[in-house]
């Protein structure tokens, strides 16, 4: 496990518009970080930037305490892996397929070909329940099971740190809490961008709310996850109260007050 950063990060698009600004941010050895904000907010940009997809214009990325800039992109991979929003799927490919694709960093031959290889693929697809559907084609899977792939393709990688966004998305209310219990249980360091607040409550150790491309809080979800900074950033009423017996935050939305 290791620790992700930005230091005083910022990025603009092609066409000069600002997509970060000025972020200072850390998610430290085993956390699960998550990352909230309104669409536009600029949680996609930030994860792009660890994954490489996005170069800061000012500032640092800092992967284990190193200048992302100093890492080749097979070093920066085999310490980072990454599940985007949107991914194409491998049409002709199969579920293993899929998950070998996870061994590139690694590979001096086939992919997943050697002993260690073949086992941290069979891991994957253990610890993603997916052993059972291995042969089918990706293209077939149901949208929770093709989740569950991506993500196992990513731990195939053996990265350090994980990068995810708004991996429940288009998945039913089971499906939601059953994925993001497993990647709270994940070995590694995790960021995850979501939209469900409570989701982010329930199983992110801390939460940062991003506006506007700015970092406008992060802490404990109890701490950040106020009426007035739910107001201010989402533009709606909240009432909150802790649930027991876990003590995590039910959040209900009142549209009534929306501003």
């Amino acid at each position: 496990m290791i620790a992700l950063a930005l230091d005083a990060v910022g990025v603009r698009a092609r066409d000069g518009t600002r997509l970060i600004n000025g972020v200072s941010l850390a998610a430290t050895p085993g956390e699960t970080l998550g990352l909230v904000g309104p669409n536009g907010a600029g949680k996609s940009s930030l994860l792009r930037l660890f994954y490489g997809v996005h170069r800061p214009t000012a500032g640092r990325v800092l992967i284990d305490g190193r200048d992302a800039r100093t890492l080749s992109a097979t070093h920066r991979a085999r310490l980072v892996a990454a599940v985007p929003q949107e991914t194409p799927a491998p049409f002709n490919l199969t579920v293993r397929e899929v998950v070998e694709a996870g061994r590139t960093p690694h590979a001096r031959g086939l992919l997943g070909g050697d002993a260690g290889g073949r086992a941290a693929v069979d891991a994957a697809l253990i610890r993603m329940s997916l052993t059972a559907v291995a042969g089918r084609a990706f293209a077939a899977l149901s949208g929770g099971e093709r989740k569950r792939a991506l993500i196992a393709r990513a731990l195939s990688q053996e990265a350090r740190a994980l990068v995810l966004d708004e991996p429940v998305n288009h998945l039913d209310i089971r499906q939601q809490l059953a994925l993001m219990a497993l990647i709270r249980d994940l070995a590694v360091t995790t960021i995850v961008a979501l939209h469900d607040l409570e989701l982010a409550a329930r199983y992110c150790d801390r939460i940062a709310v991003l506006a506007h491309g700015r970092l406008v809080a992060c802490g404990p979800p109890e701490t950040v996850l106020t009426q007035a900074r739910i107001a201010e950033v989402f533009g709606v009423g909240a009432e909150i109260r802790a649930a027991p017996p876990c003590g995590r935050l039910r959040i209900a939305f009142d549209p009534l007050t929306a501003a």
